[in-house]
């Protein structure tokens, strides 16, 4: 089963895109609850059915995809700790950002939202790194340990990486 967990900022639209794509209804999927909601959907394919049909199995087993509805905003949660786990077990993130105008937001300023996000998200990428450098060997753990110390403080500081200038005649 694929795992893809919904995540942004907080009223962003990710309860209204799960609720879309789970085609949930009711009062029960409040954006803005404390916990994560959880959806599967079955994924429909006219192939497996041609074959169903051709061979008569007792079973049928469709893929489904399991949607996880993050709860807040993704930096809230990645500071206090909360979930982080359970983004790291999904098979992909799809990354919500609101593009409309909300009352109580103000104007949209996509390029920020999407950057504060996936800066918030880069050390635990590198904290999966580390772990699975671990098992690969001394060299890769010096160069990634390099990275570290050296390219990291770039990123978070948004300092472009140097750039190489070619002189005229040489």
């Amino acid at each position: 089963m694929l795992k893809i967990g919904i995540i942004g900022l907080a009223q962003a639209g990710k309860t209204t895109l799960f609720r879309i794509l789970t085609r949930a209804h009711g009062s029960g999927l409040a954006s803005g609850r404390p916990e994560a909601h959880v959806g599967v959907v079955h994924v429909p394919d006219a192939r497996l059915d041609r074959l169903k049909e051709m061979y008569q199995p007792e079973k049928t087993v469709y893929a489904s995809i399991e949607y996880v509805d993050t709860a807040g905003s993704v930096i809230d949660l990645a500071r206090a700790g909360a979930q982080t786990a359970s983004l790291r077990e999904m098979d992909a993130l799809a990354h919500v950002v609101r593009a409309f105008d909300d009352a109580g937001a103000g104007p949209p300023d996509t390029q920020r939202d999407i950057e504060n996000v996936e800066l918030e998200l880069i050390p635990y990428d590198l904290a999966v790194v580390a772990t699975r450098l671990i098992h690969v060997g001394v060299f890769a753990a010096v160069v990634f340990w390099g990275f570290l110390f050296t390219g990291f403080p770039r990123v978070m500081m948004r300092i472009p990486p140097p750039q190489l200038v070619a002189k005229a005649g040489k």
